[in-house]
């Protein structure tokens, strides 16, 4: 039987919510350095190589705003979502996307050195289907977009670290040059710490796209990798973060058990499984600012609603009538004889 979640607690709220405030600071410092740095006049990616196209900075939050900003307040299972795209340095107009090799091993080390859990996306399913719980913190990683530099230069890291992580691939871009190859998969899964997940089939933003061919997207790339790889492959990652109710139906139709998007959010329920958010990273995040959001996660910040059992509603008793009491009567009296007049004879 398991015990009840841990109960709110404002202190570590704030904590929670000052720690990510910084880790904002920190992701705009990283893009600001690495436009900076990013050279001129350099081709850009195919826009499908991108899984999110630039977007408007967030404006950074004042240390009052910070926890509502960046969901203090959300339910479920609180574990940070990493996402990565590129390890390698800057080489087009999106240099947000890119991690260079180093600095990735220094995130990476930072984490081991905090002997938080890392997880599988198919770790994080599980603990938020039984409700676990993480005493020492934890933390998920993923990569999107399935870019050879995932073989070449972030998975030996992982390995070194002993690091679980997940990736998303979109199925139709596997062998081609510049990306993954399925040897390379197939290596990744066999050495028990990388997971395998969806990401579609082209990449394409799904949203715009009629039924039959987004349900093609969605449900095929997940058979193919099935098939491929003999992986269960139960989380979904929407192309350039696009989602919309229809395309939430259509992923849960295809037997996903959740989705994540491009979303700042670290709390992960059942209630929510079809837009899970994820803290995308840069080369400016610290390692120890990851270190921290892990050590600072793993519980429940409400209680998981898989587990909670329904309301027992029971029949209110019918109450018995009451019988109304009986007045008492009241006395009547006694009715006076009249004297009777007696003749004189």
């Amino acid at each position: 039987m398991l015990s009840s979640p841990h109960p709110k607690r404002p202190g570590l709220q704030r904590a929670q919510g000052l720690l990510l405030f910084a880790f904002m600071l920190a992701s705009l410092t990283g893009c600001t350095a690495a436009f900076t740095a990013s050279p001129r006049g350099v081709a850009s990616l195919p826009p499908q190589v991108v899984d999110t196209p630039p977007q408007p900075l967030v404006p950074i939050p004042s240390p009052s705003s910070a926890e509502t900003l960046f969901d203090a307040e959300g339910t479920g299972l609180r574990v940070p979502i990493l996402l990565y795209h590129r390890i390698s340095l800057p080489s087009s107009n999106y240099p947000r996307l890119f991690v260079p090799p180093a600095a990735f091993e220094a995130q990476m080390a930072a984490i081991a050195a905090s002997n938080v859990a890392t997880l599988t996306m198919e770790d994080l399913v599980t603990a938020v289907k039984t409700g676990k719980r993480f005493a020492g913190g934890a933390l998920a990683v993923t990569f999107d977009d399935a870019s050879e530099d995932q073989y070449t230069a972030a998975f030996p890291v992982l390995l070194r670290y002993g690091i679980r992580a997940s990736l998303f691939v979109p199925t139709e871009r596997i062998g081609r040059p510049g990306s993954l190859t399925w040897p390379q998969l197939q290596t990744m899964v066999a050495s028990g710490l990388i997971a395998i997940e969806a990401h579609s089939i082209t990449h394409r933003d799904l949203t715009v796209m009629d039924d039959a061919r987004a349900m093609k997207e969605i449900a095929g790339s997940r058979a193919v990798l099935r098939a491929r790889l003999g992986v269960p492959v139960s989380t979904f990652a929407y192309p350039y973060g696009r989602f919309s109710r229809r395309i939430e139906s259509f992923v849960a139709r295809a037997g996903y058990y959740c989705a994540v998007t491009t979303q700042w959010r670290w709390t992960h329920s059942p209630k929510d499984a079809l837009t899970w958010g994820r803290m995308e990273v840069h080369a400016g995040f610290p390692g120890p600012y990851l270190a921290d959001l892990a050590r600072l996660s793993g519980t429940w910040i409400e209680a998981p609603a898989a587990l909670q059992a329904p309301p027992v509603r029971r029949r209110p008793a019918t109450p018995t009538p009451r019988a109304s009491p009986t007045p008492a009567p009241k006395p009547t009296a006694s009715p006076t004889p009249k004297p009777t007049a007696t003749k004189t004879p």
